[in-house]
């Protein structure tokens, strides 16, 4: 099973994916399990972004005055839920979608949109 392999390798467990903002974006979030392991997740050294598994296309997570619209930490927490969010301004992705969520070297992939 995809969900206990990435918690065996990343020390997460993806908690849901979906539309937020009128359509407009997508909310992965994800708990931490094991705080060591989940650092490299939480590292704004690592690129996050999201494949539309049916397009290819890239959906990038959007930057604003604050920084990207992405969880990071020092020191994770465990138990703790964690969130990186996607553009999706011209509503491509929909409920139902299977997409493919990367941040540095980690895949978490088919992944339905609810």
């Amino acid at each position: 099973d995809q969900m206990a392999q990435l918690e065996a390798q990343w020390g997460i467990r993806p908690v849901a994916i979906r539309l937020v903002g009128g359509e407009h974006f997508i909310d992965f979030r994800y708990r931490v399990t094991d705080p060591q392991k989940a650092a490299t997740l939480l590292s704004r050294n690592n690129k996050a972004f999201l494949i539309d598994e049916q397009s290819g296309r890239v959906h990038n997570v959007p930057v604003t005055k604050l920084g990207p619209m992405r969880a990071s930490a020092i020191e994770p927490h465990a138990d703790k839920n964690y969130v990186v969010i996607f553009g999706n301004g011209e509503k491509i992705l929909h409920k139902g979608s299977l997409v493919t969520v990367v941040i540095g070297d980690f895949r978490a992939e088919h992944l339905q949109v609810m």
